[in-house]
């Protein structure tokens, strides 16, 4: 048997013995990923897989400092180009208003417990990811001073289908409002 064949053999048997854990989407991604892999980097028992798919999902990074960069959301869209099997995108931007509750301000000054909020942002991932059929999703938010008209929200959601990629941006925008509690204290 060849080496691809092996493999593959391998990739279903490991697929076979996580099933319940992996969604329907989550079997074709992760074949797909493990086929990249070196054989080497494939874990080789069982026992071994529980640590294997564990360790593919670690908190992502959602806070930054200061405003979200023109150029790290125009990086993002230009970093799917290569990715052809997505076909639709949708984006949510939230920036910083003139007014605040009839007021003028120049900056609104975000602050959030980054800590206590990561297993939360953790769980809207990955719940947004088993209830749809997405291929990719980033979202990012600012932490401190942010200017009037500067970016402070950022979300991005990839899927094959433009129904699926514009209800998650929704959701993903809903869950993280409703969920993360980040106070807001404006500037004049």
């Amino acid at each position: 048997m060849g080496r691809m064949a092996s493999k593959m053999a391998y990739i279903g048997a490991l697929i076979w013995v996580q099933f319940k854990k992996v969604p329907g989407i989550k079997v074709v991604k992760l074949i797909a990923w493990l086929l990249r892999k070196d054989e080497t980097d494939i874990p080789s028992s069982p026992d071994k897989i529980e640590n294997f798919m564990s360790e593919r999902k670690k908190p992502k990074k959602v806070f930054s400092g200061g405003a979200i960069a023109p150029e790290k959301i125009a990086t993002s869209i230009a970093n799917h180009q290569s990715k052809t099997d997505i076909t639709e995108h949708n984006i949510f931007l939230a920036q910083v208003p003139r007014t605040v509750d009839g007021q003028e301000v120049n900056a609104i000054d975000f602050l959030a417990n980054e800590e206590s909020a990561a297993q939360t942002l953790h769980d809207i991932r990955e719940e947004a990811f088993q209830r749809f059929n997405l291929s990719c999703l980033h979202m990012y938010h600012s932490l401190g001073p942010v200017n009037v008209g500067e970016i402070h929200f950022f979300v991005f959601t990839s899927s094959p289908d433009k129904q699926v990629a514009s209800e998650a941006c929704n959701y993903l925008v809903e869950e993280f409002n409703s969920k993360i509690e980040v106070a807001r204290k404006t500037i004049v």
